[in-house]
């Protein structure tokens, strides 16, 4: 079977196409795809745990700590200690 022909391929093919596009809009406003669908989650459910961001945008711890690490740097999000316990943080949209 030919590369081109795989599914996965196709799908990785088109998801690059999409984030090229969505990318080069999103640039205009300073943030990247990534941001945005942390930013959709948080607009939408207010206050949440790294996890349940990660979970919802498909990204790996690793990876969502440095999406997040960016935008609060960025002045986008707050990260605070829950108050009810320590050991969890909440991401919140400035």
């Amino acid at each position: 079977m030919k590369l081109s022909d795989c599914i996965n391929f196709q799908l990785t093919a088109a998801q690059h196409a999409v984030f090229q596009y969505f990318g080069g809009l999103l640039s205009a406003h300073g943030i990247t795809p990534a941001q945005y669908g942390v930013l959709a989650c948080l607009w939408e459910h207010g206050c949440l745990a790294p996890k349940q961001i990660g979970e919802m945008v498909y990204l790996e711890p690793s990876s969502i700590s440095t999406v997040l690490d960016r935008m609060q740097k960025n002045g986008l999000i707050e990260r605070n200690i829950h108050p009810e316990n320590r050991r969890l943080i909440q991401v919140t949209l400035t």
